[in-house]
């Protein structure tokens, strides 16, 4: 099942009792406040959850399968997110149980 960024407003705004306008700007907030963070570089470590870096990629050779030309990618920085263990034990708990609702 597909979880957009609406169903996200509508969940938290039916589990919190806040106005789903409030809670619109709620996660969108979070979602700039990431975006802001990573781009200065910065590491956002949300414990239970995980943390987002940005991880150094190394330039490399490609070819351009339509032109078969040889070009240098240059090196570049990614974003990820490293899961916790404890966020990684409560899904593979929820999975080992049969239980569909992981929480």
């Amino acid at each position: 099942m597909k979880v957009t960024k609406a169903d996200l407003v509508k969940t938290i705004s039916r589990e919190s009792g806040i106005e789903a306008i409030e809670a619109e700007v709620l996660v969108e907030s979070l979602l700039a406040l990431i975006l802001k963070h990573l781009e200065q570089d910065n590491i956002i470590e949300i414990r239970g959850f995980g943390t987002f870096k940005l991880d150094p990629r190394s330039a490399k050779k490609a070819r351009n399968p339509f032109t078969n030309e040889l070009m240098l990618l240059p090196a570049q920085k990614v974003p990820s997110l490293k899961f916790t263990r404890e966020f990684k034990k409560k899904i593979a708990d929820g999975y080992q149980s049969g239980d569909s609702k992981i929480g």
